[in-house]
């Protein structure tokens, strides 16, 4: 994203990488608060448990070759603070009125797939990340198209990524290993048919993660919404060592699921299911078996049996 600028204001410390083709990063007073701005609008705001926002809402005209006074930044860092603070306030009272979907509980709120794109390559994907746990997003309906990803067990930060090879790009284009990178030097190169058809991370590097990372990715669409969750599998018996406990990682989207799983002795897999009411019949490697989804989709649960090992599946759903 270009050569890193540390700009001093009057109200904090602002961290801004900036190009004049890029979206910006600015890091707040508030520990680890990221806001993405695009000229003159913010696209998202960023904190490492949640995404907290994602919306366009001008703030303040900027130039790159005119200073602002100081009674105007004063201004400007007040009313931006104030924002961050609000959207701090609104995470905590959701935390403590019941859970709806697509609320700071789902990063991914506010990211509505267009109707437009339900059959094109533009749009939204979200995904799995197994080796920790995590998640990741693809906005191809942004002015710019970007992908953030987050791992959440163990906890750590949204990163954003963009993708400059994608500066020409048009939905219903197909696209082949377009790059995202970002400031972090996290990879994540992707691809996707003219309509939407066979998403795919071809690879990726996260430098922070060097051990093997599993994804499965799913288009989501204006009628098919995609959940992703995360969690366990414990062995009913070690079977002598052979079985062991592993991560396992899906995603659900009407009547179908996929999903990944590492477990502790290395070995790894991916899975599909079908799913029927609050059921879902799913194969993950060498087991089977049918969970059981909570009447609000927040969990999911049961028991995958095979000839050789046994696992108790547990999911939360994360967004």
């Amino acid at each position: 994203m270009g050569n890193p600028k540390v700009m001093r204001w009057g109200c904090g410390s602002f961290s801004r990488f900036h190009t004049s083709k890029t979206p910006s990063i600015f890091h707040f007073p508030l520990k680890t608060t990221k806001i993405l701005v695009e000229g003159n609008t913010v696209l998202m705001v960023f904190h490492p448990k949640y995404l907290l926002a994602t919306f366009t809402v001008n703030i303040y005209p900027f130039s790159n070759t005119k200073l602002l006074s100081m009674k105007r930044l004063t201004f400007i860092c007040t009313a931006t603070t104030a924002i961050v603070y609000l959207l701090f306030i609104g995470n905590g009272c959701s935390k403590s009125s019941e859970k709806k979907q697509d609320s700071t509980d789902n990063p991914a709120g506010g990211t509505t797939p267009k109707a437009s794109n339900d059959n094109q390559s533009g749009g939204i994907y979200k995904g799995t990340l197994t080796g920790s746990s995590g998640f990741f997003l693809i906005n191809l309906q942004a002015t710019k198209p970007y992908l953030i990803y987050q791992w959440t067990n163990p906890a750590g930060a949204v990163d954003s990524l963009l993708a400059s090879s994608l500066g020409n790009w048009q939905t219903g284009q197909a696209i082949s290993k377009a790059l995202f990178t970002g400031p972090s030097g996290a990879k994540f190169w992707f691809s996707v048919g003219a309509n939407g058809s066979n998403p795919m991370i071809d690879s990726l590097y996260l430098p922070a993660h060097p051990e093997p990372v599993f994804t499965a990715i799913a288009k989501e669409t204006s009628v098919n919404p995609i959940k992703v969750y995360q969690g366990t599998g414990a062995a009913t018996s070690s079977n002598g060592g052979k079985c062991g406990s592993a991560i396992v990682n899906i995603w659900t989207g009407g009547s179908v699921a996929m999903g990944t799983y590492l477990a502790a002795s290395g070995e790894h897999g991916s899975g599909t299911g079908t799913i029927s009411g609050n059921q879902l019949q799913i194969m993950m490697g060498n087991e089977s078996g049918t969970l059981t989804i909570s009447n609000d989709a927040t969990t999911i649960s049961g028991t995958a049996v095979g000839n050789t090992c046994s696992h108790i599946i547990t999911l939360k759903r994360i967004f």
